[in-house]
Order: structure tokens, then sequence, then C-alpha cells
């Protein structure tokens, strides 16, 4: 990449918002910033908690080294926001027992400027005293960056502080955490060729990544299993999450009759089964779903009736 190649910043900065969208956080389109040095860019990419440090992507010199007109210029990723957050947020993450081995990370929770330990082609940084208000990664390939690793990387972090700050039992029945979220969603992407299972729609903005099994329901297999799981278009997606829809064994569409064939056409869902035939484990996850939704609504029927 030029030093001076904005453009390529911006797309590359378009893809890591996009993978860290599909996980469910929330883009934060912002404007990219100029760090007073030629080819040197900042830009906020996503914010996951209003207490919590947002999630940003630079391309700088490692190390600052253009201060004193050496260095290379590597795209980083990572946190920043005030230091307490950032210093809470290492703190729940280093009080976590799943937290990795030191080997793979920092050594101590006190780690200065420049102490770095590879993973995955990433070199792993938190600032101390100098800079204490960011929390990182840098990519080291000197090419265009990975962006799948780099989000699986934040969103790591994300999961490891949740589970710290929030009750163990609690976390398991009532979070999928942010990495699981967007290895459901990229395997049901996969299965359905990133389309709308019933209405086709290929805008991923507009595609849900929906159980069809409760996540609190189901067990630690099947939360992540595509199978338990269709893409959805978001008004699918919310009549099917509050079980008012559901499919037949054979993928054809089903209602309660708190949804008449007129709230149908108003939404125009005008086609009445999935685009692909339920598996044998589908069919399994759609049965009790659809004893959830005569449970709440009573008789399914079918759609155009």
């Amino acid at each position: 990449m030029a030093n001076d190649d904005l453009g390529e910043f911006k797309v590359v900065a378009a893809r890591f918002a996009r993978e860290l969208q599909r996980a469910g956080l929330n883009p934060m389109p912002g404007p990219v910033h100029g760090l007073g040095r030629a080819g040197c860019y900042g830009m906020e990419i996503a914010a996951w908690s209003p207490s919590r440090p947002v999630i940003s992507m630079w391309y700088d010199y490692l190390f600052g080294g253009a201060d004193e007109g050496v260095g290379n210029r590597f795209f980083w990723f990572g946190f920043e926001g005030p230091a307490r957050a950032i210093a809470r947020f290492w703190k729940d993450i280093c009080s976590n027992p799943q937290h990795p081995k030191p080997s793979a990370y920092e050594q101590s929770c006190q780690p200065t400027l420049g102490s770095l330990r590879n993973h995955q082609g990433f070199a792993y940084e938190k600032y101390s005293s100098g800079y204490p208000h960011f929390l990182g990664i840098y990519d080291l390939t000197g090419a265009t960056p990975d962006v799948t690793l780099a989000a699986e990387f934040v969103l790591r972090l994300i999961d490891l502080a949740d589970q710290a700050s929030i009750a163990g039992t609690e976390y398991e029945t009532t979070a999928m955490g942010r990495l699981g979220q967007l290895q459901f969603r990229r395997a049901l992407e996969d299965y359905w060729e990133s389309k709308c299972a019933v209405l086709e729609i290929n805008i991923p903005e507009l595609l849900r990544a929906s159980h069809i099994e409760p996540w609190k329901t189901s067990n630690q297999k099947d939360r992540i299993d595509p199978d338990n799981g269709l893409l959805l278009s978001a008004h699918l997606d919310a009549l099917f999450d509050k079980h008012l829809i559901s499919f037949s064994d054979d993928g054809d569409l089903l209602r309660t009759k708190a949804v008449t064939p007129e709230h149908l056409r108003r939404l125009n869902i005008l086609v009445g089964r999935l685009s692909k035939t339920p598996s044998q484990k589908q069919r399994h996850h759609l049965k009790n779903h659809r004893a959830l939704a005569k449970e709440k609504w009573g008789a399914l029927i079918p759609a155009d009736r």
C-alpha cells in the first residue's frame, strides 16, 4: 500500500466494519483522521457498549518511529477510549480464567510500551504510561491485512471482558458471545449463499442470523450450528423470532392467526417457502419452533390461507 493511499485505507476500514457488524456491533461511520504525518490515518469503526472503549483502526508508524524519521507503517486494530475505561477493560480480560496463556498474549497486566507477543501474524500491544488509552494489535504482514483475523481477535477480547463482568451462569444463558455470533452468521451465509432463506434478498445489512430454537434453551453445540438457524431478512426474522410464523418440514411458510395474509402482503412476503428443503436436523429444530408457536399463538396454518 502506498503511504498516501487514503482510498485503500477506507476500503480496509469498510471491510473491518462489515465483519464487526456481522457480529452484532454498531458501526460508527465517522471521518478519517489525519495523524499529522503523510500517509498515516485513523478512524473509529464500531461501538459495543456505552461504558467500554470504541473499536478503531489506524495506519501509522509502529512504535511512533516517525518522530525520528524512521520506522515502517502498519495497520493497527483495537480499542481506544479514556484511560480508566481501557484499564477496566484490560482488568476484566485478565481476570477471566479463560484468558489465553501469557506466551500468546502479554505476560503481565501492566505491560510497557513495546512489549509484543506474536499472535497469528499480528503483534499484540498494550501501552501503559505513555499512551494509556489504546489496546490493540499491529498487522506485520506488510500487505493488505486479514480483517477476518483482526475481527476475531477484537471480538475474543470483548467476549473475555464480558464473561468476566457478567456472572458465569447468567452469561452462559443470556449471551451468545460476539465471536460466536460472527461464526454463526458466517456459517449461515455459506449455507444460504448470503441470501434470505425465503425472499433471496442479498443485501447483507438487511439480513439476520436467526436461531430456530432459542439460544437460551439450546445446548452449546446447537447454539452455533447452522442447522439451528435461518438467514432471514429483518422483517421475517422479527416474525420468526416471536413465533408469529414458522415453517413446515417441507419448508412451507406457516402463519399464526395473529398474522393475516394481508399482513404478509403488506410486508411483501409473497414467496411462501424456504429456498432449500430443510435437512433432517433443521426439521427437528423446526418441529420444536412450531410447538412454541402453537403454545404462544394457537394453531399454525398455511400462509396463503
